[in-house]
């Protein structure tokens, strides 16, 4: 999250610039310009944690699992895990299985800010593909910087909470040891 906080306060502070500079039209073209990156880097951010998250969840006692998840679930895939023009993150939920599913979904419908967190999460990985797979050149956000910024913090929630409810299904060192002896 500092790597896009960073961003942001340089951004500001370039703008900041510009405007004592009185220099109008290079401020408002920075601010188009810094919505679009803070979008990218924001969703960057999410894949690298999200990620992380998963690969966590396999024991270090199976490495090979591990790469395997790596290369045929993550790499380059990411963008697959969820439905991203959908209102919520039940495709995603639903990769982990009915249990995992049936729980995450349970306790995003009962947390109207977690609600909100995974509508900010997927909107912006929606504007990031709209953006990477169109003209980002001339690729228009009808949002500014700020309220770009704001959906990242929002959006962290979600990622955070997902990492939180990984985690909890880890299996313990001595679950994975006494596994993998009998297999």
């Amino acid at each position: 999250m500092d790597s896009v906080r960073r961003l942001h306060e340089e951004f500001q502070a370039v703008c900041l610039v510009l405007k004592e500079q009185e220099e109008t039209s290079l401020e408002v073209s920075m601010r188009a310009q810094w919505s679009k990156a803070i979008v990218l880097a924001s969703a960057s951010f999410f894949e690298r944690e999200l990620c992380s998250c998963i690969l966590e969840t396999v024991p270090a006692a199976f490495p090979l699992l591990k790469e395997f998840v790596q290369r045929q679930a993550l790499s380059r895939r990411y963008h697959t895990l969820f439905s991203w023009d959908a209102k919520n993150a039940n495709s995603f939920f639903g990769l982990f299985g009915p249990d995992f599913a049936d729980r995450a979904k349970s306790a995003v419908s009962e947390d109207p800010e977690l609600q909100s967190a995974v509508r900010a999460f997927l909107g912006l990985g929606q504007q990031r593909n709209a953006m990477v797979h169109g003209d980002f050149a001339s690729f228009s956000l009808d949002a500014t910087a700020e309220e770009v910024f704001s959906k990242f913090e929002a959006a962290q929630r979600f990622v955070s909470w997902v990492a939180g409810r990984l985690r909890e299904t880890q299996p313990s060192a001595a679950a994975v040891e006494v596994d993998s002896g009998t297999h």
